[in-house]
Formats: structure tokens, C-alpha cells, sequence
């Protein structure tokens, strides 16, 4: 049995071991429009703006890292 999990007010997105969106909440799905459908198994860098990009890619190689 699946425990219930309430909604969030706030974005959550899961990657996996190669940065690859797994998981995406309704939450997300109002902020940028995409549905869970259209992001899963994509880069999550796809959908961060360009000026912040390099910065987001740094802080998830870290997360990945264990840093």
C-alpha cells in the first residue's frame, strides 16, 4: 500500500543518477506549464532559463556527488 502523500505548495521534481527528470508534481506542472509527461526523462536544465543554467547544473553535479 502506497502512503498518501498531501499536496505541495511548492515545486518538486526528482532526477536520476544522470540528471534526468523522474519525477515532476502538479506544483511544477502550474509554474512552467509542462505536464509530467512532457518533462519525464528529460534534462532538467531544459527548462531552467539560460542565465541561470550554468549555476543549476553546478549545484545538481554536487547534489549527484554527495556534496
Amino acid at each position: 500500500m502506497t502512503p498518501h502523500v498531501p499536496p505541495s505548495a511548492a515545486p518538486i521534481f526528482g532526477i536520476n543518477a544522470t540528471a534526468l527528470i523522474t519525477e515532476w508534481n502538479k506544483k511544477a506542472t502550474q509554474l512552467t506549464g509542462r505536464s509530467k509527461w512532457e518533462v519525464v526523462g528529460r534534462r532538467l536544465e531544459e527548462f531552467i532559463q539560460s542565465e541561470d543554467r550554468a549555476r543549476v547544473v553546478e549545484v545538481l553535479q554536487n547534489a549527484l556527488k554527495g556534496k
